[in-house]
């Protein structure tokens, strides 16, 4: 490692001569002004960097992003800082509210007036890659980008291909957020119950099934104390097909190789899911209960940091809990994980695509080096056990592409109240509720180009 140091920091001085010889004026880590907190700080971060690549990751001009905190805070003052010396760059901040930026951004970007740097995420994919609103990794090569190889970005492949994949190409950059859902027991509850075996000790024989979940859930079902002939606990709280659905590695709408989207229900593993769904309202397992309130068995927190969720004005909810995954229904047999995925992407209009690969590059180091992340925090509530079971899922975590898929967002609360409430079958709501899904995607196909 010091002689990585070493050599870096003689292409450092090279640089800097080279600038000095040519009676140019840095732009970047040298500017006068600075003062020095993060001398040591190196662009590139790790491994061998050309000069080349050295000179262009020092230059980063003015960077254009959305900035959703209302006003410059602290910590975004501090980043700026950091950008500058390390990177040579600017950060210009266009203040936006967070509720809806997605259509701000689409609105912008035909007015020529979107930021160089996004987030993609579910109610952005595909919609903004298909569209050709952000480069992909490719484009960006071809344009003469260097640093692509960066292990910020080299280390988010796996993600990337994940969740941001079509037609053979990447369009994300740095995968800076995964969480995987996972389910939270209420162990206090089950013992109260008598349940015979807990998920977690399921988990950890490997059988952590949906047929087990639904033992589970029967077992607490089952409870009349007051023998008034009604259930006096919850089995699970569900409200989302969405959360069954990726139980049973099921998609509603997935992505053709041309990057074009499709509806899915033809899909066995979709139909099984939502026939899988319905039980749990027909057996009368599942509803709408308050898990802190210490009377529901089990639910899905779609965030995997749940003891944040648990915790009522600071005050730890009065039961013992555990995490573990999603139950696999019968069709996951790939290992799939249901859950959230956010990356950073450039926008094609941008003008400094090298300098919005560095900001992003910056982002990720700065936020690793100089963030207290104590909000994500897990380390209090989990056992090494626990870190090894989220570090297994996050590597395997797909995002479904329905909330970026022009309506279906709104269109799929109709969709789940249908399959609880509604007396048709599974197959009576989907021929409803298909057209519907398959006129978004030929709308949202529309706009490709």
């Amino acid at each position: 490692m010091k002689r990585i140091i070493s050599l870096l920091l003689v292409l450092v001085m090279i640089f800097a001569l080279g600038v000095m010889a040519a009676g140019c004026k840095s732009s970047g880590a040298h500017n006068e002004g600075n003062d020095g907190k993060y001398w040591q700080d190196i662009p590139g971060g790790v491994g061998d960097v050309s000069a080349e690549t050295l000179e262009a990751l020092s230059n980063s001009g003015t960077v254009t992003i959305y900035d959703y905190k209302g006003s410059l805070t602290d910590e975004a003052k501090e980043f700026d800082a950091y950008f500058e010396q390390v990177y040579g760059g600017k950060t210009q901040r266009l203040f936006v509210e967070w509720e809806g930026w997605e259509s701000k951004f689409i609105t912008d970007f035909a007015a020529k007036d979107a930021p160089d740097v996004i987030y993609l995420y579910s109610k952005l994919w595909p919609r903004a890659a298909s569209r050709g609103m952000v480069y992909s990794q490719k484009e960006l090569k071809d344009l003469g980008v260097l640093a692509l190889d960066h292990p910020v970005i080299a280390d988010s492949l796996e993600l990337s291909e994940n969740n941001f994949k079509f037609s053979g190409e990447l369009y994300s950059l740095d995968v800076y957020l995964v969480t995987p859902a996972v389910m939270a027991v209420n162990d206090t509850l089950l013992k109260k119950c008598g349940v015979e075996k807990t998920p977690t000790q399921y988990y950890q024989e490997g059988k952590w099934n949906w047929d087990n979940f639904i033992k589970v859930c029967e077992q607490v079902c089952s409870v009349d104390e007051n023998n008034d002939t009604l259930p006096d606990y919850l089995g699970y709280k569900g409200w989302s097909a969405r959360y069954v659905l990726g139980m049973n590695a099921a998609e509603l709408m997935t992505l053709n190789d041309d990057g074009s989207v499709k509806t899915n229900f033809e899909d066995s593993a979709v139909v099984n899911g939502l026939q899988m769904f319905r039980d749990l309202y027909d057996k009368k397992i599942a509803g709408d209960g308050e898990f802190k309130s210490g009377k529901v068995a089990t639910l899905v927190y779609e965030d995997y940091n749940v003891a944040k969720n648990l915790h009522t004005d600071g005050e730890k909810v009065p039961f013992d809990f555990s995490v573990v995954p999603l139950p696999a229904g019968a069709d996951n047999t790939d290992g799939y994980v249901f859950g959230g995925c956010e990356a950073y992407a450039i926008v094609t209009s941008t003008e400094n695509p090298q300098g919005s690969l560095n900001y992003i590059i910056a982002k990720h180091a700065f936020d690793k080096q100089y963030v207290k992340e104590d909000e994500n925090d897990l380390s209090f509530w989990l056992d090494e056990e626990g870190d090894q079971m989220l570090a297994d899922m996050c590597s395997k975590v797909r995002e479904s592409v329905w909330a970026g898929v022009g309506s279906t967002w709104s269109v799929q609360w109709d969709f789940w109240t249908a399959l609880r409430s509604s007396k048709k079958t599974i197959s009576e709501i989907i021929n409803n509720y298909k057209p519907i899904f398959e006129q978004q995607c030929e709308v949202e196909n529309s706009y490709r180009g």
